[in-house]
């Protein structure tokens, strides 16, 4: 709905802003929900660079795995096997 999606939006943005800052504590969390919420809405290409994206940036991170995993899944849906 076009609620949700408002929703989504405002929340991707609080999170853009929380993950900008790398000395953050929070700040691969708050990635990680951006590729989430994507996700969920299936919005897989962004979900794909925003779980990416946290293995590039915050490589020790202990959602580096998880977001390794989701990442594949979003490509998977994207049929981008490679």
């Amino acid at each position: 709905s076009q609620a949700a999606l408002k929703n989504t939006d405002a929340a991707v943005a609080v999170y853009r802003e929380l993950s900008a800052d790398a000395s953050n504590p929070r700040a691969s969390d708050a990635l990680f929900h951006i590729g989430t919420l994507y996700y969920d809405a299936g919005n897989y290409a962004e979900a794909a660079a925003a779980f990416s994206a946290v293995r590039e940036k915050f490589p020790q991170s202990s959602q580096a795995p998880r977001a390794d995993l989701n990442a594949g899944y979003s490509f998977f849906h994207l049929k981008d096997y490679d």
